[in-house]
């Protein structure tokens, strides 16, 4: 398969829609754009995604996003394991300064009541048509 001439689009002029397309997209974002890289962009867009330059550059990416992933998942993975008891002697109280009391723990919330179960009552039928 030969490489398409990307040369012989430097030559032609964009259609109509293309400059309408140039238009609405300025009005609507306030970047003034040219209808001719709108009609390149629009033309060759999928030969671009096709090329082996974008397919390199996506896998690369690729790459650093899993690189990512694996590092972040080995940082978890890491801070999850327990941490391991000091045997470092415990330092001594300072002299002169009263001791630090621990928090007090908030007790429990109470339990709520459990609903009763109840028997559902059969719907009637209405004698009448409301209508």
């Amino acid at each position: 398969m030969s490489e398409r001439d990307y040369t012989t689009y430097a030559d032609k002029k964009p259609g109509d829609l293309h400059t309408a397309f140039a238009e609405w997209i300025t009005d609507k974002t306030g970047v003034k754009v040219d209808a001719k890289s709108v009609w390149l962009a629009t033309v060759l867009r999928m030969d671009f995604q096709a090329s082996k330059e974008n397919k390199a550059r996506n896998a690369e990416r690729r790459a650093a996003k899993n690189e990512a992933m694996k590092a972040r998942a080995e940082s978890k993975a890491k801070a999850r394991q327990p941490v391991k008891k000091s045997t470092a002697p415990v330092a001594k109280k300072a002299a002169g300064k009263p001791p630090v009391k621990a928090a007090a723990k908030k007790a429990a919330p109470a339990s709520k009541p459990v609903a009763k179960k109840t028997t559902a009552k059969k719907a009637t039928r209405p004698t009448e048509s409301p209508f």
